[in-house]
């Protein structure tokens, strides 16, 4: 009787202790995304689809513009989020609320594989909350992690990976019979605001499933089986969702050949959700695919049994990548986030089971291990504070300060003015890469006229309609002299 007793009080004191681990790990983890990425969150510029966003708001057109476009993209969460619920960025200036969303649905999903990372070590002790931290880091220092932070327009389209990992987790863990409901839920919500983020619900389940299995605690090994079938089926449902909204969808999936997709996600989609590197390259991508290993293995210091975690990790990191084979072949840093996280994730619960076994036993390799943990995931924050910096927000600075320059120089504007679209060459970024890394909004040819908009509005001052620049015509870049509007820093006039 005395045993039952205390075991009953145990149990209140041990969830005490999870939620108190977890809150930690958030409030860790989000100061940690603030540090690497303040500065970069902080300034006066928008990236390409951001400028058509502010300008939709200014003209109260975002349920006609750039929220439909979502919504036919099969993303009507997002699209609902901006119109109803996130900060609504009325001017240039303003997208610093909808970066600093976005920072914190990032951070929000990286603390949940945090938790998810102190579940599959079996411990919410001070180690375990450390290693969670680590986990956690090595979410928000991906390459695709830069971008998401400082594109305002990914505000609400991020909160697909959060809730992604959170329905994994539910399934594994919950124990209440509606606990499929929320789980169901969530998947949706994730594959509507994001489909290529839902297969990260399939691999936080069966991540969570192994390592119960691997400590022998009554592993379900339906549950991994059911959350991916309901991923199978949210991401059928958005296709037809796609297909029915815009048509387009198939044409996309009947374009190239299947030698072709295959060589090209072997060959280039692979290899990049591998690379921690930017720029990528085969070289970069085999050393991190080298590290990759080492953190994969490290689950073996707990013992043999654990060889099923690295074993989940795999599969899940195919399936999450499999998943974009059908559409375009672009290997953009959005289009690789998921599949990235999956392995990075997956490798840094690895390494956190095999250091916390290490340090129990009081093994040589304990300390030296998480010292090495530590330096690592410093390194990515300092890594991932320059992209971000260096790549993103300077670059676009500069450009939306080039656009305001022009336009006052420029005025007025006849109607009919064409308008010259920069070189990508012009951007003051070190490295260009697919539309995100070093893009500058005058270079875009979609959202050029709206970032020249807002630029001759901000000169001709609030409320005053000027010229509707929108309706301007494109011209592509030339050094041939002409009567364009030229957005470059050394003109910064009518060329």
């Amino acid at each position: 009787m005395t045993s039952r007793r205390a075991n009953r009080s145990a149990l209140p004191d041990q969830a005490r202790s999870w939620v108190t681990a977890s809150l930690l790990t958030f409030a860790a983890t989000l100061a940690l995304t603030l540090v690497i990425y303040w500065s970069a969150i902080f300034g006066t510029y928008g990236r390409s689809d951001d400028y058509i966003y502010v300008h939709d708001v200014r003209t109260d057109t975002l349920d006609s513009g750039l929220g439909a476009v979502w919504f036919n993209a099969g993303r009507p969460v997002p699209a609902f989020l901006y119109q109803w619920v996130l900060p609504r960025a009325e001017e240039v200036a303003d997208l610093v609320l909808l970066r600093l969303v976005s920072a914190l649905v990032v951070a929000a999903g990286a603390a949940l594989c945090g938790v998810l990372a102190m579940a599959v070590v079996g411990s919410s002790g001070w180690l375990a909350r450390v290693l969670a931290v680590g986990v956690a880091g090595v979410a928000v220092t991906t390459t695709a992690a830069p971008s998401a932070v400082t594109w305002g327009v990914m505000a609400g389209q991020m909160p697909a990976f959060g809730t992604a990992v959170a329905a994994g987790m539910c399934a594994t863990w919950g124990r209440t019979p509606w606990r499929w409901a929320v789980v169901a839920a969530l998947v949706l919500l994730s594959a509507f605001s994001y489909q290529h983020f839902a297969p990260i619900a399939f691999f936080s389940s069966a991540l969570g499933t192994a390592a119960l299995w691997a400590r022998r605690e009554g592993a379900r090994l339906r549950d991994p089986v059911l959350v991916g079938l309901m991923v199978v089926g949210a991401i059928a449902l958005n296709l037809v969702f796609v297909t029915w909204r815009s048509g387009d969808a198939l044409d996309r999936i009947s374009g190239p050949t299947a030698s072709e997709r295959f060589a090209w996600f072997t060959e280039e989609f692979l290899p990049r959700t591998v690379d921690l590197s930017v720029p990528w390259s085969p070289t970069t991508a085999y050393q991190s695919a080298a590290v990759v290993i080492v953190l994969l293995l490290l689950a073996l210091v707990r013992g043999p049994r654990h060889l099923a975690l690295p074993a989940v990790v795999v599969v899940c990191w195919l399936c999450a990548a499999l998943v974009i084979v059908p559409g375009e072949l672009w290997a953009s840093y959005r289009l690789i986030a998921a599949a990235q996280l999956v392995l990075w994730v997956g490798a840094g619960c690895c390494a956190a089971v095999g250091i916390n076994a290490a340090w129990e036993r009081r093994a040589v390799l304990g300390a030296p291990l998480l010292v090495a943990a530590g330096v690592a995931v410093a390194s990515a924050g300092v890594a991932s504070h320059h992209r971000a910096v260096d790549y993103f927000a300077a670059p676009n600075e500069v450009d939306w300060e080039t656009a305001r320059c022009a336009m006052r120089q420029a005025e007025p504007v006849a109607a009919g003015t064409p308008l010259r679209q920069s070189y990508f060459e012009d951007s003051t970024s070190p490295l260009l890469s697919y539309d995100e890394y070093g893009i500058i909004g005058t270079s875009t040819p979609f959202a050029i006229q709206y970032e020249a908009w807002l630029a001759l509005d901000s000169v001709d001052g609030p409320g005053q309609p000027g010229l509707d620049a929108t309706g301007l015509p494109i011209v592509p870049p030339t050094d041939e002299p002409g009567d364009a509007l030229v957005f470059t820093p050394d003109a910064c006039a009518r060329g």
